[in-house]
C-alpha cells in the first residue's frame, strides 16, 4: 500500500456473507497499517451502532437484508462525514454504480478483487483516491463521456445555494464555522435530530456528500 501515511486506518465491514467477512478480516489483520474495528451482517444493527464506531473506511456490500448498501450510504456520510466508503459487491450494473457514487461512495470494487487489491484500495481511498475495479473504471469513464456524472456548473451551484431555506442557510453558516451538531442545536435552540434533518436536506440540495464539499459550494457562491 504505497503512498499511505503512517496513521493507522480503522476499518469496518457491512457484509452478510460470514466467510467473506473472514477473508476481509484477514486482509486487515495482515497489514500493520490497518486495524479491524467491527463487522456487521445486518444493516439495521450497523446503523444503530454507527454513532459509537470510530472508523476511517467502511467496506460496504450492496445486497443486504432489509436495506441495501446503497440505502446506507447517506446515513453513513451524515453520521461519519470523514469516513470513506468502498462498495465491495458483485453488482456491476451501470445504474447501480452511478447511484452508489452519486449518493457518496468513494470507491467501488467487485468481489473478484484479490486481497492485495482490497488492501491497496483501503490505502488509496484514505489518500484522496477513488479506487475502482478495472471493469468499473471503464464503466465510469463511459458515463463521464456521456456526461452522466458531469460536475455542477457555477450557475447550478448558485441556484442550489439559493434553494436553501432560511433555517438551512443558518445551519450551513454554523457548519462553516466548524460547529458540531450538538453545538449547532444549542445555538439554534433545536434538537440534534432537527439539525441532522436540516443537514441532510442541505446535502441533498447542494448534491454533496459531506461538510467539506458543502463548504466548497459555499465558497463558490460567495
Amino acid at each position: 500500500m504505497s503512498g499511505v501515511s503512517e496513521k493507522v486506518i480503522r476499518v469496518a465491514m457491512l457484509e452478510d456473507d460470514a466467510s467473506y467477512i473472514e477473508t476481509l478480516r484477514l486482509v486487515v489483520d495482515t497489514d500493520p497499517r490497518l486495524v479491524f474495528v467491527a463487522a456487521f451482517r445486518n444493516p439495521i444493527r450497523f446503523l444503530n451502532a454507527m454513532e459509537e464506531l470510530d472508523i476511517d473506511v467502511l467496506l460496504l456490500d450492496i445486497n443486504l437484508p432489509k436495506l441495501t448498501g446503497i440505502e446506507c450510504i447517506e446515513a453513513v456520510k451524515l453520521a461519519k462525514p470523514g469516513a470513506r466508503i468502498i462498495m465491495l459487491t458483485v453488482e456491476s450494473k451501470r445504474e447501480t454504480v452511478m447511484d452508489s457514487f452519486l449518493r457518496g461512495a468513494d470507491g467501488y470494487l467487485l468481489k473478484d478483487s484479490s486481497p492485495e487489491q482490497v488492501g491497496n484500495a483501503i490505502g488509496e481511498v484514505c489518500s484522496e483516491g477513488a479506487p475502482m475495479s478495472p471493469a468499473i473504471a471503464r464503466l465510469v469513464v463511459g458515463m463521464l463521456k456521456r456526461s452522466e456524472l458531469a460536475p455542477a456548473t457555477a450557475g447550478s451551484i448558485s441556484e442550489a445555494v439559493e434553494r436553501l431555506t432560511t433555517r438551512e442557510g443558518e445551519v450551513l453558516g454554523w457548519l462553516a464555522k466548524g460547529l458540531k451538531y450538538a453545538e449547532i442545536a444549542q445555538q439554534m435552540g433545536v434538537s440534534i435530530d432537527t439539525v441532522k434533518t436540516h443537514v441532510r436536506s442541505i446535502y441533498q440540495k447542494l448534491e454533496v456528500r459531506n461538510r467539506a464539499e458543502a463548504m466548497n459550494h459555499l465558497k463558490a457562491h460567495s
